[in-house]
């Protein structure tokens, strides 16, 4: 028998059709316009379902009857989740959770057909149909992890043992390249079992909880297109490791780099899956992007902006290409430290906590700085733009474009902020891992720039940014933090051209030392936007020092908010 779970057999509260006419009459009853109601239906009728005895073939095409309506469901519910920050507040997360249940019912629907299938050793006229089940099989398994990386939370223990079992079971089978059909929003996509498998892997070796938000579903897009590119074999005799993932089908765990200096034994469970190509692949779409191409006419089979584009590929080139290995032990700790988020508010506390507008003034023209309060604001560490959702309205049908849209910015002369608590659970030289227990945080997103102060090292803060986020619980996050410096200083950047916004008025930015023992020069924090190769920086140290002018030299890094700039003083 297979070694995939399935529900146990039980009567449940709710009622669910069996007949395939009885059903389909049903589902066109349902009140699509109304999503959450949709979706709550089609989970009441699959947990049903999927707890009841029901012949292996009728099952099938009951199951079959629900994906579509799954699919169009589940892509209308993705509006509640366009911007979030965690953690997550209790009714995002309940969605959150319902969305990625909702897809495992599918999957349990599917795999309770294969197991009834082994149980009874029934030989299936119809090949197709097998290989159909084990392809949605994976299929729903992949959208579980994918829900997963979304927003941050653990996918489900045991959930790449059971996709691993699925693709060795297909192997021996022989059915690895026999086309099937899969659901994507409203339409069918054409694959086989081995493109969901490397599919599944690939997007698993992107370390999808250090992505940026919503960026799992970019790459999740140019999988679609580029997937073949990847390729998976057993031959495990490998002269260059670079682009290379040792696979282990016996183990619940994603492809690791491939070891280096090991020599490796023909073991059954073992495979490799090579990514150079896909990675060159990738390499060749940013040399087009970075010669005027647009993200159209290369083809890459995602819509984005062509700044936006090329970050997103050259992330992707890091996981694909030489994989980045641990550098510095990690030691545990037992010890707190304060943090602080958002470029504003670490220029706020390692500035004395003296409002931003009141600092600038001796960098600004007397006609710019009555005005300084009213220039936009590039990132607050107090405003949250993750609208509420209120499920109770959600339940009557109503839309939620209209009182849940995010509200515009209002901006204040005087900002406010936080700073919050963390537990320091590990810390390497490069970095920390940071824990939260409670409700009260400020909300974070991969790539936000985070300000450290150890608790017994007051006034001291250290810059950092946000890797990775996990939220085991619903009142608990966990936070991988790169730190990027041991200390800076609070700056003012405007920008010397007519660069838009950034060319009116002064805006916070952090200055961070050169460190000789890295070899690493001074460089900037600045906000996203303001960097162009063409345009000087107006870079105001305080009333001593006062302005300088500095030139772009070096993009280092470009996040959801803030660019990492390196740049040369030009002469007075």
């Amino acid at each position: 028998m297979l070694a995939i779970s399935i529900p146990d057999k039980r009567v449940t509260a709710w009622m669910a059709e069996t007949g395939i006419k009885e059903t389909q009459a049903w589902l066109d009853t349902l009140p699509m316009a109304d999503s959450t109601a949709y979706a709550r239906e089609l989970y009441q009728a699959l947990y049903t379902l999927n707890r009841q005895d029901i012949a292996a073939q009728d099952r099938f095409e009951l199951m079959e009857l629900y994906r579509s309506p799954v699919g169009v469901v589940t892509s209308n519910l993705q509006q509640y989740f366009a911007k979030l920050s965690v953690p997550l507040n209790p009714q995002r997360r309940q969605l959150a959770e319902f969305v990625r249940s909702l897809q495992m019912e599918m999957a349990y629907g599917y795999k309770c057909v294969l197991y009834d299938i082994q149980r009874a050793k029934i030989q299936w006229g119809k090949k197709s149909m097998q290989v159909a089940t084990i392809g949605h099989v994976l299929h729903y398994l992949g959208e579980v992890l994918l829900r997963s990386y979304q927003v941050y939370i653990p996918y489900p223990v045991g959930i790449w043992k059971e996709i691993h079992t699925l693709y060795g079971y297909s192997e021996v089978l022989k059915i690895l390249d026999q086309k099937i059909f899969r659901t994507s929003g409203h339409s069918q996509i054409e694959s086989t079992i081995s493109k969901l498998y490397r599919h599944i892997l690939l997007l698993g070796i992107c370390s999808p909880y250090q992505l940026l938000q919503n960026e799992c579903f970019q790459i999740d897009q140019f999988l679609e297109s580029w997937v073949d590119k990847a390729t998976l074999k057993d031959d495990l005799d490998v002269s260059n490791t670079a682009g290379q993932f040792l696979l282990d089908l016996s183990v619940d765990a994603i492809p690791v780099p491939f070891p280096r200096d090991v020599k490796l034994g023909q073991e059954k469970h073992l495979r490799c899956l090579s990514t150079v190509e896909l990675a060159r692949s990738v390499h060749s779409f940013i040399n087009k992007l970075q010669h005027g191409q647009s993200a159209r006419e290369v083809g890459l089979g995602i819509d984005c902006l062509d700044a936006a584009c090329v970050d997103l590929l050259r992330r992707m080139v890091r996981f694909w290409g030489l994989a980045v290995r641990r550098q510095y032990n990690r030691t545990r700790k037992r010890s707190s430290a304060f943090v602080c988020c958002g470029l504003n508010a670490l220029h706020f506390f390692a500035g004395g906590q003296r409002p931003f507008e009141q600092q600038s003034t001796a960098f600004q023209d007397p006609d710019e700085v009555s005005s300084i309060s009213e220039s936009p604001d590039i990132e607050s560490g107090s405003e949250n733009s993750e609208t509420y959702l209120d499920l109770d309205q959600m339940e009557t049908g109503h839309s939620p474009q209209g009182k849940n849209k995010p509200a515009q910015k209002t901006v204040r002369a005087d900002e406010v902020f936080r700073m919050d608590r963390w537990r320091v659970k590990d810390e390497s030289a490069s970095g920390l891992l940071l824990v939260h227990s409670g409700q009260s945080i400020t909300p974070m997103r991969v790539g936000d720039l985070i300000g450290v102060q150890n608790a017994n090292e007051a006034g001291r803060w250290r810059a950092g940014v946000v890797r990775w986020l996990k939220s085991p619980k619903e009142d608990q996050l966990e936070m991988g933090i790169e730190m990027l410096s041991p200390g800076f200083t609070p700056v003012a950047v405007k920008s010397s051209n007519d660069h838009g916004m950034f060319g009116q008025h002064f805006y916070q930015a952090l200055l961070l030392p050169a460190i000789k023992a890295l070899r690493r020069p001074k460089s900037l924090l600045v906000p996203r936007g303001l960097y162009h190769p063409e345009t000087h920086i107006q870079l105001g140290l305080g009333e001593e020092e006062g302005v300088i002018q500095v030139k772009p030299i070096k993009l280092l890094e470009r996040s959801g908010s803030f660019e990492h700039i390196l740049y040369v003083a030009l002469a007075v």
